[in-house]
């Protein structure tokens, strides 16, 4: 899975407090063996630095991987301490300790020679380790690892933070010896005096592998918008942004919702998740009373984006289903002969067999009976079903000339086509959001080509748009895609805006009033939360106010570009 940090396995959480005693450093609320091998020797270093955080791994002789963070306390009068997160049982984007490792060195600047000489092998076996980490992370070049190594903290300790080429932390390495930081009341003024306001942005991303370029490119968009806020006149120099993101399975997001919550976030986002249980994650926030932003359209979920229930303080950053109702037949009207489709096979619609997927079953449904006199075909599915080339035989059979492929996730839209091409079976096919997935036509030129499929929320290639593109093509040498980066990438700089808007306070009550008043300009086009519920509108369906809403966006992919219909 490119550039994810997933768990291996329910991963064991300690926190602790480290402070430097001047002969040492001491920890507060751990015993001896919940300390990491080499953290001793780190935090000092890292409290005599100009860092704020600092994330690394440890590998243990069993290949056992330890994340450790650790972040700079500010305490008046008190001894240089930091906070440190142990989390045992980690991986990093599916490598084995081994290719951890050897990432880790390349990505820090170290010929394969060098990182040979390290690692104890000889250079044809690194050449070895080093092809196969790029395939499994789906990368082109060196430089690409390590600009992916260093967006996700995924250096290895102790071979990246104790010299050597290209040491990752300059600032740590040209310390030199260890000397204890000063005590007294000058240390502490001076800390009291250059306290930052820290907002503190959880996101919850469902790390699952038929998701994962929609994943990557969710965290690549959040990453990208702290990286532009750092520095910027948005933020002030005594203020920070702070990104802590759980990637979690459908079976563990509860718990790593509650873990997140713990830690004393500010805001959340929570990425595109399978559908089942998930208004359990919306009791959860609307409790704590935290402004918890997304981007999903399950029917499931009205009930929290609705101004009437007061309690909740859910934002949905897009329109609901409907729209995808009323853009289709619009476009049966538009573009397609309704007396053929009502001669033959007519239309037919795939849709997920859950509370979103009926509901727009029954609303298409109705709406090309009254409509156009057309009674289409119904198929429903399951998510993670390998039942594909049932379905396309029954399409095939029926003789549907338009499909409606209400489905969301890549991999199961591209087994469908191919399925189609087996049969030759060649439909006018009617999509939503998957092909909008960064490398989409890359990775499926010959089946991408003709499709129409449609987005509610995506690159509306207005000025922002335009400028996010560009910047985000700069720092990491690939597309964006159409839509998760740039809806994360507002989600962060509108939840932001709220904050400075409310003081840089993070007040929660505060925080939700400053969204649900908002008129953000952002990359996907204006999102206001109007007057009767918390999702934004949709232009021209929900409003004819271009200024107000996100405009819809329908493409056709044509010769490996999408081209675009109407936005």
């Amino acid at each position: 899975m490119a550039g994810l940090t997933v768990p291996e396995r329910r991963a064991e959480i300690v926190r602790l407090r480290a402070e430097h005693t001047g002969t040492g450093v001491r920890f507060q609320g751990a015993s001896p063996d919940d300390v990491v091998r080499g953290v001793e020797a780190v935090v000092p270093r890292f409290l005599r630095s100009s860092l704020s955080q600092l994330r690394f791994y440890v590998i243990d002789p069993g290949g056992t991987r330890t994340r450790v963070t650790l972040e700079r306390g500010h305490h008046l009068r008190a001894r240089p301490s930091c906070d440190v997160l142990i989390e045992r049982g980690m991986s990093f984007g599916g490598l084995t300790p081994s290719e951890h490792r050897i990432a880790s060195l390349v990505a820090a600047g170290n010929t394969n020679a060098q990182t040979a000489l390290q690692c104890a092998c000889t250079p044809r076996t690194v050449e070895k380790h080093l092809s196969n980490i790029l395939g499994k992370l789906g990368l082109p070049s060196r430089a690409a690892l390590a600009s992916l190594v260093a967006a996700r903290s995924g250096w290895v300790h102790p071979v990246c933070l104790d010299g050597g080429a290209g040491s990752f932390l300059e600032e740590l390495a040209v310390l030199g010896p260890e000397t204890a930081p000063a005590d007294g009341d000058g240390l502490g003024l001076a800390a009291a005096e250059s306290q930052e306001r820290v907002f503190r942005i959880g996101a919850l991303i469902e790390g699952v592998v038929p998701r994962k370029h929609d994943v990557r490119a969710m965290m690549m968009g959040q990453d990208y918008a702290v990286e532009r806020l750092s520095g910027s006149a948005t933020v002030p120099a005594t203020c920070r942004v702070q990104l802590t993101r759980a990637l979690t399975s459908p079976e563990r997001r509860e718990d790593d919702l509650r873990a997140l919550l713990a830690t004393g976030i500010d805001a959340l986002i929570i990425g595109n998740t399978s559908t089942r249980g998930l208004s359990s994650l919306f009791d959860l926030v609307t409790e704590d009373g935290l402004p918890t932003v997304h981007s999903m359209v399950n029917e499931s979920l009205a009930r929290y984006v609705d101004f009437r229930s007061r309690r909740s303080s859910v934002f949905q950053m897009c329109s609901d289903e409907s729209v995808y109702v009323r853009a289709f037949t619009e476009f049966i009207d538009e573009h397609m002969n309704v007396a053929s489709l009502r001669r033959g096979g007519g239309v037919a619609l795939v849709v997920r067999h859950d509370d979103l997927g009926l509901s727009t079953r029954d609303s298409l449904v109705q709406s090309l009976r009254e409509r156009h006199g057309i009674d289409p075909l119904v198929i429903t599915y399951d998510d993670g079903a390998e039942e594909w080339a049932t379905v396309a035989l029954e399409l095939h059979q029926a003789g549907a000339q338009v499909v409606y492929l209400g489905i969301y996730i890549e991999q199961a839209l591209v087994s469908l086509l191919r399925h189609f091409r087996t049969l030759g079976y060649d439909p006018l096919k009617y999509c939503v959001w998957a092909p909008g997935i960064p490398g989409f036509i890359d990775r499926n030129a010959e089946l991408a080509e003709g499709l129409v499929w449609t987005t509610l929320v995506g690159n509306s290639n207005n000025y922002l748009g335009r400028q996010f593109e560009a910047g985000f093509r700069e720092r990491y040498a690939e597309e964006p895609g159409i839509g998760s980066a740039a809806v994360h990438y507002d989600m962060v700089n509108l939840l932001v805006e709220a904050w400075r808007a409310n003081g840089f306070s993070g007040d929660a009550e505060g925080l939700n009033r400053r969204v649900s008043e908002l008129v953000f300009h952002g990359v996907t086009g204006t999102y206001h939360f109007d007057q009767g519920r918390r999702k934004t509108l949709c232009y021209p369906y929900d409003t004819d106010d271009p200024t107000i809403g996100q405009p819809f966006l329908s493409f056709r992919i044509r010769r490996g570009r999408h081209v675009l219909l109407a936005g």
